[in-house]
């Protein structure tokens, strides 16, 4: 994680257009990690996150921050394409709460 953190703050001034971090064992943490440095702006047009389980959380979290990073750059910005193949995105995590997906299945342990 404290390379992925690294990258991440280089990211923004980096004149980098592709990342290719493929089974790297990635994980949420280190999803959110990236996200951050995604929604500070990035020169990025491809992301490759396949192999890593970040789950259906980090694609989100990743997501989000593309879209946002889209949002604040406007129309003249070239979106930036994420691959999350085989990243355990299939995987329900019914113990995690997603507040912006307040209709899932939830556990509760009283």
């Amino acid at each position: 994680e404290d390379v992925l953190s690294d990258l991440a703050r280089a990211l923004p001034v980096a004149n980098l257009e592709e990342l290719n971090l493929a089974h790297n064992r990635i994980k949420l943490k280190g999803s959110s990690i990236l996200a951050s440095a995604i929604e500070l702006g990035s020169p990025l047009r491809q992301l490759v996150l396949d192999g890593n389980l970040i789950g259906q959380i980090g694609a989100r979290v990743v997501f989000r921050a593309v879209q946002s990073a889209a949002d604040a750059a406007g129309d003249d910005a070239f979106p930036l394409s994420v691959s999350t193949l085989n990243c355990g995105t299939h995987i329900v995590d019914r113990a995690a709460f997603d507040p912006s997906e307040t209709a899932g299945g939830y556990d509760l342990d009283l």
